[in-house]
């Protein structure tokens, strides 16, 4: 991290806390607060929705199960034909009910119909549930900022539970949906950026093609896997996942809230709509990221001359370290680089750090071919350069860096 990156990152924080204060301001009444006066814009309410089902888990384990996980692949976008169908169901018949009870919360439906302690009982599971689920997105966000910031795991968990409190306290649901807006879009521009890095290094999408496994890109599973025929059946996700998405956006309060802040209900339709039709580009964008970043991890199908680019070696390494960290976890398993060579084969050209042994900071010496040399001819760690490094570029890191403040409820 340069001084520049430290910079990004702490002017970043620093506009969150600044948009919440700018946006608490006329702040009188309970509704006010929670459902920011019931007069949110509908666009700004969707790419909220939208960006609360997304966190470092997705950026870390979509891409990994697509180009990594046995058995994974494009059929993770099946899971995604559900979420339009749910938005068009909770559109329909469970917001307008709820806007003409005039809730700021969903539990008081509870209340209402089956008595306080039933509302109390549910709360309390929604917050436990809550805070489970928030603690491994957390937990993931951790991960990649302390390889980024270079720091110990419990002071990036702190510091992001910290700001996000801060500025979710300060701003009410104006401050959550609007920091989420802008979430969004710098999670967008970090996916076209990483995915626009990996193509140029990979000269191009016919390299990715060439090197993914033919039997990831099937993105239809036509079964149902009731007796465990398919790890990815489609009408499995499509059924379970449409009883799923309509319980999360139409009962979940963290959903809710944004959605009875729209000024009418059309404006809450639009909301849900925009949210079940964005969800499924922002995925495949994750998947096409995964793949183009996946791609190197398959080396008995890479051509020498991507070898050869110590460049390229550095940067795939780095990539891996961290938008796929979860997936490469102590390298337990092949394919990780290449494999080693027959002793009558090797000879002295430095090799490729290991991408569970990557250095903190430099770039590969040039390599005349790095599938076939000796593991007694890596450099230490203090003979590496670094220009790839600062290569990757700071709105990339900033991308993941985001992630500061993504855990919430």
């Amino acid at each position: 991290m340069t001084s520049s990156d430290w910079t990004i990152v702490i002017l970043y924080a620093a506009a969150m806390i600044g948009l919440s204060l700018f946006l608490s301001r006329g702040q009188r009444f309970q509704e006010d607060y929670y459902v920011g006066g019931r007069n949110l814009p509908w666009w700004a309410i969707g790419l909220s929705t939208m960006a609360t089902q997304t966190s470092a888990i997705s950026f870390i384990s979509i891409s990994a199960f697509v180009a990594l996980k046995p058995g994974g692949g494009l059929t993770w976008l099946q899971y995604e034909l559900a979420v339009p169908l749910a938005m068009i169901g909770v559109a329909m018949l469970l917001l307008p009910f709820f806007r003409r009870l005039g809730l700021i919360s969903v539990y008081e439906y509870l209340e209402h119909r089956f008595g306080s302690s039933v509302r109390y009982l549910l709360s309390a599971v929604f917050l436990l549930s809550r805070a489970l689920g928030t603690g491994v997105g957390l937990y993931a966000s951790g991960l990649v900022l302390a390889v980024i910031l270079d720091l110990e795991l419990w002071i990036t968990i702190l510091t992001m539970g910290l700001i996000t409190l801060i500025y979710d306290t300060i701003g009410g649901i104006k401050g959550v949906v609007y920091s989420d807006v802008v979430q969004s879009v710098i999670l967008l521009a970090g996916i076209f950026i990483t995915i626009g890095f990996a193509l140029e290094h990979l000269d191009g999408m016919g390299s990715v093609l060439a090197l993914i496994p033919a039997e990831r890109w099937q993105a239809l599973d036509p079964a149902w896997g009731l007796f465990g025929e398919s790890a990815a059946p489609f009408w499995g996700f499509l059924v379970g996942g449409l009883f799923l998405y309509m319980s999360y956006y139409g009962a979940d309060q963290s959903q809710v809230q944004r959605e009875l802040s729209a000024s009418s209900v059309a404006d809450t339709r639009r909301s849900l709509y925009l949210n079940g039709f964005a969800r499924f580009p922002l995925t495949l964008g994750y998947v096409i990221m995964g793949l183009t970043l996946g791609a190197p991890s398959w080396p008995r199908r890479i051509s020498s001359s991507i070898w050869r680019d110590r460049n390229t070696i550095f940067w795939f390494s780095r990539s891996f370290s961290t938008s796929s960290l979860l997936a490469f976890a102590g390298c337990s398993s092949p394919p990780c680089w290449p494999p080693p060579c027959p002793a009558s084969t090797r000879h002295s050209t430095p090799c490729p750090p290991p991408p569970c042994a990557i250095p903190s900071s430099g770039v590969a010496p040039s390599l005349r071919d790095a599938s076939c040399c000796s593991a007694r001819s890596r450099p230490a760690a203090g003979a590496w350069s670094s220009p790839a490094l600062h290569s990757w570029s700071a709105a990339s890191r900033m991308a993941i860096t985001v992630h500061i403040v993504r855990a919430r409820t």
